[in-house]
């Protein structure tokens, strides 16, 4: 990986898996799936009316399923990268990926998120959140007083990481 003509060396890098979270929104598009498919296979009357709702229950089952099967794609893997100049996260084997300037942040420290915090990524009270399994994570504090936090099974490690460049660079 080069960074304006620099070669950057990952000081971390490692990959969780979504675990359960994965197989749940998985179990989720396939009853979703198999439910309109039972529907749709009730309307086949030809009455005009029963047509208009097979349409509709077409339009839904198919928005539904790609929408929950971009979340599984999403869901199946948290890779996390430290390097000399910034944190990647991305979900999915880069499906979504997020990036923090290590110049921007003043402090990391591990953390231990509410159950009621979910999964996925999304604001909360504490700032954004980027987790697909477990409740473990590493709270970012930035120059700007804002916070994220990035789930991961190896707190202590990644904690060690951000902050040991933290360091580095100021």
């Amino acid at each position: 990986m080069y960074w304006k003509g620099k070669i950057m060396m990952a000081i971390y890098e490692h990959t969780q898996r979504g675990g359960w979270a994965f197989w749940a929104v998985v179990a989720a598009t396939v009853s979703i799936a198999v439910m309109f498919t039972s529907l749709l296979a009730t309307t086949s009357s030809g009455d005009q009316d029963e047509v208009v709702v097979y349409w509709i229950l077409l339009g839904i089952e198919i928005f539904s399923v790609v929408l929950l099967g971009a979340a599984a794609t999403m869901m199946h893997s948290l890779t996390v990268r430290v390097d000399d100049r910034q944190i990647l996260v991305r979900f999915g084997g880069g499906v979504w990926r997020k990036r923090f300037d290590l110049l921007e942040i003043v402090s990391a420290r591990p953390v231990r998120n509410h159950w009621l915090y979910g999964w996925g990524v999304h604001w909360g009270s504490f700032g954004w959140l980027y987790n697909i399994a477990g409740f473990d994570a590493v709270e970012l504090t930035f120059r700007n007083g804002k916070h994220a936090r990035i789930g991961t099974d190896e707190p202590d490690e990644l904690t060690w990481a951000i902050q040991s460049q933290i360091k580095r660079n100021n």
